[in-house]
């Protein structure tokens, strides 16, 4: 809504604008007014004894017109002339209040205004006077008030409303806002306001579902038992972790699977390589002979080095007085990982004295990469250049021939005699005692007596020895055949 002067928006309830402070409503007409103005003196006069009562206007106990006085009704006089309505002042309230007897004033109260039903509360000749009275400071407050705007009513007619007020007059503006007063407190709750749910009885429906509850969980607990006990699947264990380097390790046996006879394993894949050392994964299929369900495991594996180098060299070894010593070229070592190891690794320790005759213990030790060690202890011994014994451990050996590598030569000792047979690998051949005739001073040739049994005949042949450098592993034999060149077969 917007007010008819200002233009500016308000709320409906109001009967002047809290911007410029005039009434809402447009401006009664003089004939409106005169009209008004005959009817509350008439009125006046028969209601002077009525009952007198209260009408509330905002928070003030105010006195009010009549009804016909609150409805004024357009009379039919050829002058319509509008003018404004006096400006509302609380003081006319106060005035008019102290004037009644019977209207005590009320406590302010922030809500809007709200009138009730009207009633008389004083006589219309009180209301006359009233009105007559403040007609004219009406007037000067309006003038006051707009000081730069020309109204419209000139003060002559604004005299001519006959000291007629109307009730809507009376209406305060809108109090103040100020502080809502504290809410009621909540009255304690009585139990006996609230009903007990009732109580719920069990229902068919209730049964039915505990059955059918009851009657999955059996199926769950027999499923389970089926799959738990009567095919509770395979159950493999890893035996060991490691793998020796250099081993031909069988991966199969390196699992173990409960009821094997009623499963097939096989290795799905495998990155073990026995010649390298670090981590591998295997991964198995065991497969169910009954349902031929199959089922993947995976293992890790640890390829590892434990195992020390073997030395391979005589228990004892001959040299000849005076001569140097060169064990080295009797000894070989092997690795299950490094392969050949260089006999120059090898630590002697001991101090073989060739310049005496005599037995010396000497003791042999290499490390591979992987720090493993191997030792081996053995006996030099120290002979004087004629001893036979010298020269026989030079050729107490199995040898090969060069020419025919399937060819061997045998010469060993038995019960203190010496023999040789000729022949090839895996056969001894034919042969005989072998007894030494001549020996080189150096022991590195001499000449012996050689019989053996050709065909059920006793022969005998002379044989000759060049053993050449010493301790090389060859040497070359004259048997009746011409000179032939063997090495040691290892």
């Amino acid at each position: 809504m917007k007010c008819f002067f200002c233009k500016r928006d308000i709320e409906p309830s109001l009967k002047y604008c809290p911007h410029c402070g005039k009434p809402v409503q447009p401006p009664i007409t003089t004939q409106d007014a005169r009209s008004l103005s005959n009817h509350v003196s008439a009125q006046s006069a028969a209601d002077d004894s009525a009952l007198e009562q209260t009408i509330v206007f905002g928070t003030q106990t105010t006195p009010a017109v009549s009804d016909t006085a609150s409805s004024p009704k357009v009379l039919s006089d050829p002058v319509e002339k509008t003018i404004h309505p006096p400006i509302f002042s609380p003081n006319m309230i106060d005035e008019l209040a102290h004037t009644s007897d019977s209207a005590p004033a009320m406590p302010a109260s922030s809500s809007p205004p709200q009138p009730t039903q009207p009633a008389t509360t004083a006589t219309d000749s009180t209301i006359a006077a009233t009105s007559a009275a403040q007609n004219d400071s009406f007037a000067a407050t309006l003038a006051a008030s707009e000081p730069t705007q020309t109204s419209s009513v000139s003060d002559a007619e604004i005299k001519n409303v006959n000291n007629v007020l109307h009730p809507s007059d009376f209406q305060r503006p809108p109090a103040a806002p100020h502080t809502a007063p504290p809410p009621p407190l909540t009255p304690p709750v009585n139990k006996n306001d609230f009903q007990q749910r009732p109580k719920k009885k069990t229902t068919s429906s209730r049964k039915m579902i505990l059955t059918i509850i009851l009657i999955v969980a059996v199926l769950a607990i027999g499923a389970l038992a089926y799959f738990l006990l009567l095919n509770p699947g395979a159950k493999v264990i890893q035996t060991t972790k490691t793998i020796e380097a250099g081993t031909d390790v069988d991966l199969l046996t390196l699992i173990s699977v409960q009821e094997r006879e009623n499963y097939d394993i096989a290795v799905k894949s495998s990155e073990v390589d026995v010649k390298a050392l670090g981590n591998y994964k295997v991964i198995y299929t065991v497969t169910s002979k009954k349902n031929q369900k199959a089922k993947d495991f995976e293992f890790a594996f640890t390829v590892q080095d434990t195992t020390p180098p073997q030395i391979n060299a005589p228990d004892t070894i001959a040299v000849i007085k005076d001569q140097p010593l060169n064990i080295f070229s009797d000894v070989t070592i092997t690795d299950n990982l490094d392969g050949t190891i260089d006999p120059s690794a090898i630590i002697m320790e001991g101090s073989p004295n060739t310049a005496t005759v005599g037995t010396y213990p000497v003791t042999l030790s290499v490390t591979d990469k992987s720090g493993n060690k191997a030792t081996k202890a053995i006996s030099v011994i120290v002979e004087d250049k004629s001893n036979p014994v010298t020269f026989i451990n030079q050729i107490k050996y199995t040898w090969e021939f060069l020419s025919n590598p399937q060819q061997i030569l045998i010469i060993r000792e038995e019960d203190n005699k010496y023999l040789m047979f000729v022949g090839y690998k895996n056969s001894e051949g034919y042969g005989g005692p072998l007894v030494l005739k001549n020996i080189a001073p150096d022991n590195i040739t001499a000449t012996a007596t050689w019989f053996f049994d050709d065909n059920g005949k006793e022969t005998e042949i002379e044989v000759k020895f060049d053993i050449g450098k010493p301790r090389d592993g060859k040497m070359k034999l004259n048997y009746g055949q011409g000179w032939e060149e063997v090495k040691i077969l290892k």
